[in-house]
């Protein structure tokens, strides 16, 4: 079941995306129907995940040399991260841009459970 406030608290989250792809000259419409899949899940109240988003064959960010700037998101991998707000309901908290070289297990992404869209994407509703 979706929930309103996530719906409402996407839309934001949507602007945000937007702005930051916008940046890298990629069209929100290369992530929609992964982010209506985000939408339509029926998240578990108080955990956490990390959802594989998109994978790019291009690098996107900040590099210096052969230095990653450490303060900006980069890498090939899109993550959305999926958080309970503090009465438990799951909100979409933040994207960034990550190596593909860099962990992605749960642990390393401060996160209960690591998803990839591409499971979310072929029900009209999941329940993870």
């Amino acid at each position: 079941m979706i929930k309103t406030g996530f719906i409402e608290k996407s839309r934001h989250f949507k602007e945000r995306l937007t702005e930051r792809l916008d940046r890298f000259g990629i069209p929100y419409s290369v992530v929609l129907e992964e982010m209506n899949a985000i939408i339509r899940t029926d998240w578990q109240r108080k955990t956490s995940y990390a959802v594989l988003l998109k994978k790019f064959d291009e690098f996107y960010g900040q590099k210096d040399g052969d230095h990653y700037e450490r303060k900006a998101s980069n890498g090939e991998n899109l993550w959305v991260i999926v958080r309970p707000d503090p009465n438990g309901v799951p909100s979409l908290v933040t994207f960034f841009f990550r190596r593909r070289d860099q962990p992605s297990e749960a642990r390393s992404m401060d996160v209960d459970k690591v998803i990839n869209v591409k499971s979310l994407m072929e029900k009209k509703v999941v329940r993870v």
